[in-house]
């Protein structure tokens, strides 16, 4: 973890890689000790981008933000990026791609939070991703969270199931339980 924060320090003029490497090293170890630190960091870096939106590279780091902001900040853009990226199979895959990955970090919020009403949004998005190969696991992740929001745990456990046969039972186990 030392070593990553050395090296996202060392970057230079790579904004996006330098926070994204700290907020890997914060999601592998949420008690690090400068956690405000790179909380206001991770806004100022939001803020300052005119249009962060447009950035996939930007958006990607805004997924893994997204367990580290206030949750209605956190609402808020996420709210702000599903309205700019509506008929989202009209984007290139990756948007698509960038938007789902923020999808789904909200909807594990959300079950983290407790606040399942507020993932409906980002589930539908889910759903409308291109049915393609690529997006399958994005898909499947929308419907694991619409069933396990609705309560529908069998459908849910179904699901599980499908990504740990399909090789992901290393995410489920850290994501999903």
């Amino acid at each position: 973890m030392s070593f990553l924060k050395e090296q996202a320090a060392n970057l230079t003029g790579k904004t996006a890689l330098r926070v994204g490497g700290d907020l890997v090293a914060y999601l592998l170890d949420p008690e690090l000790k400068d956690h405000e630190q790179l909380k206001n960091e991770v806004s100022d870096y939001f803020f300052s981008l005119d249009n962060w939106m447009d950035d996939t590279e930007a958006i990607i780091v805004f997924a893994a933000a997204i367990q580290l902001m206030k949750f209605d900040i956190a609402y808020f853009w996420l709210s702000e990026l599903l309205d700019k990226y509506q008929q989202i199979d009209n984007f290139s895959r990756d948007q698509q791609e960038a938007v789902g990955k923020a999808c789904v970090s909200f909807c594990q919020r959300c079950r983290k939070e407790g606040v399942a009403e507020a993932a409906k949004e980002a589930i539908e998005v889910l759903g409308q991703l291109s049915p393609c190969p690529e997006f399958v696991a994005y898909r499947l992740l929308g419907k694991y969270y619409a069933g396990l929001f609705s309560g529908e745990d069998e459908e849910a456990e179904r699901i599980k199931e499908i990504l740990r046969e399909s090789g992901l039972e290393r995410f489920v186990d850290h994501f999903l339980l």
